[in-house]
């Protein structure tokens, strides 16, 4: 997780409004809020975005 952190604080920049991490293989979705106090802004990640959306749509189905 650390290194994920890092790595974070080095990517993000100023102007940007959001963090995107795009690797369904880093493990990051569980570090979130750490990235997030990290670097003041909104973080997303693959795996986190695919799950959201999956969730989504079977909420949809079920109402």
């Amino acid at each position: 997780p650390g290194d994920i952190i890092a790595a974070a604080k080095l990517a993000i920049d100023d102007k940007a409004d959001a963090l995107f991490i795009s690797c369904t293989a880093l493990r990051s979705t569980e570090i979130i809020p750490e990235i997030e106090r990290a670097i003041g802004k909104p973080v997303f990640t693959s795996n986190q975005s695919t799950f959201e959306q999956i969730l989504h749509i079977l909420t949809n189905r079920i109402n």
